[in-house]
């Protein structure tokens, strides 16, 4: 199959003064100004990371709905079900979010739809598991931005939604408490191409300054969200550089959850996929 390929220009000005000021290679300042690196500063940020340039939060749409959803959910014991996919994106957003909020409640629990049996996304049968189980909020991740009958079905069910995805939205967006994603037209965030699991730090960032937490109670998240192979696919973008430079490598060093992967039972997947094959068990380290 014939390709075509489209090679992004360069302002020939922007190169030059880019090699001027940081004495490399012309090629690499080209580089540099065809993803929008254009100053000494900017180059410096690209260079020499730091989590201080990473995006406020507070420019995602909703996360003032969805923080004080979470405060409403503490201060009324509600309970809380994190639901989402089962791909690698989908599993790391349920593990990050899930750890973190127990630091601020106990009624929490997570749920991975079956690939076969219930499909990709927001499901009816977890649904109906999350109504049996008492459940009144259900956080999707990875996953919820489609699903408007399923939010609109929770809702006579009595149970409130946060949605948590990444996918392109369409024009008619499901009836939930709050909705974050970077991609919705009217959404200051200036990175919109987080994953799934980058939502998902963004929020338990905001969660964590609501509250007063240290940094460190969403930092040491970031060995799971460097793990996500979506961060591969936007490997200029500038919140993925910080992950992967300051991502931890160790489970162990924080006592925290860790994420076993082992395949399904079922013959049929036998490891043939490495992200949509692998099943996700949360373990609490002794």
């Amino acid at each position: 199959m014939e390709k075509r390929w489209n090679i992004l220009a360069a302002n020939p000005a922007t190169v030059q003064s880019l090699q001027a000021s940081l004495k490399i290679h012309p090629i690499l300042c080209e580089l540099l100004a065809q993803r929008g690196i254009d100053s000494f500063e900017a180059a410096k940020k690209f260079f020499r990371p730091s989590l201080e340039h990473l995006h406020d939060p507070w420019l995602m749409k909703d996360m003032d709905k969805a923080v004080k959803r979470i405060e409403d959910a503490v201060m009324n014991k509600d309970s809380i079900l994190v639901f989402g996919d089962y791909d690698v994106d989908g599993t790391t957003s349920v593990a990050t979010l899930y750890q973190f909020l127990k630091k601020l409640t106990p009624q929490v629990d997570y749920y991975i739809p079956h690939r076969y049996k219930e499909g990709y996304g927001v499901s009816k049968i977890g649904i109906d598991y999350a109504k049996q189980t008492g459940i009144q909020l259900i956080i999707s991740v990875d996953c919820g931005i489609k699903s408007i009958e399923l939010v609109e079905y929770a809702q006579q069910l009595g149970i409130d939604f946060i949605i948590c995805d990444h996918h392109l939205p369409d024009a008619t967006l499901p009836p939930a408490v709050a909705i974050l994603n970077p991609k919705q037209k009217d959404c200051q965030y200036p990175c919109k191409d987080l994953c799934g699991c980058g939502v998902v730090f963004k929020f338990i960032t905001a969660l964590a300054k609501k509250y007063n937490l240290p940094d460190e109670s969403y930092f040491e998240y970031l060995d799971l969200v460097k793990k996500d192979p979506a961060i591969t696919r936007n490997a200029f973008q500038r919140m993925y550089d910080l992950i992967l430079s300051f991502g931890t490598t160790s489970y162990v060093e924080y006592k925290k959850t860790i994420v076993r992967y082992k395949f399904f039972d079922d013959p049929m997947d036998h490891g043939k996929d490495a992200v949509f094959g692998l099943d996700v068990q949360l373990m609490k380290l002794v």
